[in-house]
């Protein structure tokens, strides 16, 4: 997606399959692909969905303006955060249900439950799905990073400005933590091939055993927010800098 908001579906080789508009700016919240649906969400808070073959199936205002991509639960249904409220959509784009508190990140859904964990208003609550009813089950103690919780066995991660706070989920405890001195931290990755926690900052990236204790770090880089990704090789995490610069790491002898 480009910042004025047109779509483009590209082959292996890099040949554009097709171009779509999607009706207004797209300057951060990056598409969502799954196996039958294109999912976006402009800067206004429209989701739009197209199908592989460039058919639109969406075109639905979904709240405010998003503050992460869309998430689709195992029965289809689209959860939406925005700086205004969660929204949860059925697949034909009506609303299932509203919770009218400010998101932080994306949702995340309990594979076995289907339970959500959601940070709204800077506190960790479970939301059940079907009904919107949601519970708070942990005040985080400082200001909540506007990333999705990670799931990882029995523990629910969540950034806490230069903190990553492990909550278990039985509990409601916190379980432990881990501080960079090199500032606030914000993306959080957990490849379960490696079995390890990655999180980085504005400067630095870090690799973390289970018990977050410091497995390697990478510092004096300059990330400002570019969330890392995974590709399809095997442990391996890439991610880009200010510099335009893209880092490949091999997970498996990072330092």
């Amino acid at each position: 997606i480009d910042s004025a908001g047109t779509l483009y579906a590209l082959d292996a080789d890099g040949t554009t399959l097709f171009s779509k508009s999607l009706g207004g700016a797209v300057t951060r919240i990056p598409p969502v692909v799954t196996s039958t649906q294109i999912l976006a969400l402009t800067d206004s808070g429209t989701l739009v969905a197209y199908d592989h073959g460039g058919t639109k199936k969406l075109d639905q205002p979904a709240g405010g303006t998003p503050i992460g991509p869309p998430v689709v639960g195992a029965d289809g249904t689209i959860y939406v955060s925005s700086i205004t409220e969660l929204r949860a959509l059925k697949p034909d784009g009506s609303t299932r249900w509203s919770v009218g508190r400010t998101a932080h990140g994306s949702v995340a859904i309990d594979p076995q439950s289907g339970t959500i964990y959601a940070v709204l208003d800077s506190d960790l609550y479970s939301v059940d799905p079907q009904t919107g009813q949601e519970t708070l089950r942990f005040t985080i103690p400082g200001t909540a990073g506007d990333f999705t919780p990670l799931l990882a066995g029995d523990l629910i991660h969540v950034v806490d400005g230069t903190k990553l706070l492990a909550i278990n989920k039985t509990s409601w405890q916190l379980d432990g933590s881990y501080s960079a001195s090199e500032g606030l931290l914000d993306c959080i990755r957990f490849p379960k091939q490696t079995g390890r926690i990655y999180v980085h900052g504005e400067h630095v990236m870090v690799g973390l055993n289970a018990d977050l204790s410091e497995a390697w770090k990478l510092t004096g880089l300059d990330i400002n927010g570019s969330c890392a990704a995974f590709g399809d090789a095997p442990n391996r995490l890439y991610v880009g800098t200010l510099q335009k610069q893209l880092y490949a790491i091999n997970l498996l002898a990072a330092p």
